[in-house]
């Protein structure tokens, strides 16, 4: 897990997101992705450019390590970790 967030902060400093403001910007990423629905790299980087983010955010590497993300939350949530 710790290698999973260490890449994800790697991949958007790389973006120019500043490592104080990454845990904020996964929360946003959380609160929209829990629906199931918005699971897709356009639908993601839409909301995060209509909260400000900034443009093309995600590409395939960080939305895989975004869904590793997701799924382990969700396990967690369930006690199924």
């Amino acid at each position: 897990m710790e290698n999973l967030i260490a890449d994800l902060r790697q991949q958007f400093e790389g973006k120019g997101i500043y490592p104080e403001n990454i845990i904020d910007l996964l929360e946003d990423i959380e609160a929209f992705c829990l629906n199931g629905d918005r699971l897709a790299i356009d639908s993601i980087n839409s909301e995060l450019e209509s909260l400000g983010w900034g443009v093309e955010l995600i590409d395939q590497k960080i939305f895989n390590s975004l869904l590793g993300l997701v799924n382990f939350n969700r396990a967690r949530k369930t006690g199924e970790v």
